[in-house]
């Protein structure tokens, strides 16, 4: 029986009847930014070999995109259309961790130089082609925040492994479940303190910069995590000025998704205010 990614390789000829077939798509140029799409066969952490692409944003010096949540200083997060993809099922885009980035205005999270987002594609059939043609809108900010939108095609060739190593690494640095990571930045608790959200979490010893980014679920604006001085306790304790959001006047209740950074890992958890 022929592995997907064989059923795949057989149908190639009729996907170059529809379009040449790639393992990426042509740059498209915008403010101070390029973005692309790729895809390639990657080899997952469970040993199967799944299909996967990645929507690519390279920046110029001194420009910054966003991650999912802009942050403090707003800003514009990224947004994805896949309606005219064929064969794709419905693809997930996910987020690598970010980073913390100083603005006059607020701290914002997000990317500089450039960031790979991993794209996972489940096709209703494995045995036809897949064509992928998304619509991307996201913010390239300086000084001055400018909105881009492009729309990317790209008709995959499944025998081209060409980026399998680039994507894989994007996958690596998506934060997982607290539940699924061995050695990743843990949440320890919350606790409201005055008009202060205390995080109680525990870093790898050593972490030079540790981060904590919360998002709530009901998309009340949350400020920034700042980091408290060492207590000598082996956690790492952040704290959230509640004062700063009129949405979180009354927080009980409320949850959050928190992202916890490291140096080289990152885990998520879903945590309810007390």
């Amino acid at each position: 029986m022929l592995t997907p990614i064989a059923r795949w390789a057989a149908t190639l000829a009729v996907l170059m009847i529809a379009g040449d077939a790639h393992g990426a798509g042509e740059w498209v140029t915008g403010h101070n930014s390029r973005v692309r799409l790729i895809a390639a066969p990657v080899k997952y952490a469970d040993g199967s070999q799944k299909l996967t692409a990645g929507i690519e944003i390279a920046l110029e010096p001194g420009w910054k995109t966003y991650w999912r949540y802009p942050g403090e200083a707003g800003g514009v997060p990224p947004e994805f259309d896949w309606k005219k993809s064929v064969n794709a099922g419905a693809p997930m885009v996910l987020f690598p961790a970010p980073s913390r980035l100083a603005d006059p205005l607020g701290d914002s999270i997000g990317y500089k130089h450039s960031v790979l987002f991993p794209v996972t594609i489940t096709p209703a059939d494995a045995g036809k082609p897949v064509t992928l043609d998304v619509t991307v809108t996201y913010g390239v900010c300086a000084k001055i925040c400018i909105p881009e939108e492009h729309e990317l095609t790209l008709n995959i060739d499944p025998a081209d492994s060409s980026n399998a190593e680039r994507i894989s690494r994007a996958l690596a640095s998506v934060p997982v479940p607290q539940g699924e990571a061995k050695d990743g930045p843990q949440f320890a608790g919350l606790k409201i303190e005055s008009s202060g959200l205390l995080i109680d979490t525990q870093f790898a010893k050593g972490t030079s910069d540790a981060q904590v980014y919360a998002e709530a679920l009901d998309s009340s604006f949350v400020p920034m995590a700042n980091r408290l001085a060492d207590a000598g306790d082996g956690h790492t304790h952040f704290r959230i000025d509640l004062s700063k959001s009129d949405d979180l006047k009354a927080p009980s209740g409320k949850k959050l998704r928190l992202t916890l950074v490291g140096d080289d890992t990152a885990t998520e958890v879903t945590a309810t205010i007390p």
